[in-house]
């Protein structure tokens, strides 16, 4: 398989466009990234502001692997 770069002008949150990529759209791995983010979130529940200009992005990819055999 090919490491795939998917870019975009805007972006709910590259995170939920990733989960989609895997889920529905049944690609395993590559890089999101967006100009723009209207509801990028941060860790703990935080909100991420996304300013235009900066860099939002998600690298993923599909295991069968719990994420506890990652340690």
């Amino acid at each position: 398989m090919k490491f795939k770069v998917y870019k975009y002008k805007s972006l709910t949150s590259t995170n939920d466009e990733a989960i989609s990529c895997i889920k529905d759209k049944k690609i395993n791995f590559g890089f999101i990234f967006a100009q723009i983010q209207t509801k990028g979130r941060g860790t703990k529940g935080n909100k991420w502001i996304s300013l235009k200009g900066n860099l939002f992005g998600s690298i993923f990819f599909s295991s069968k692997r719990k994420l506890s055999n990652f340690s």
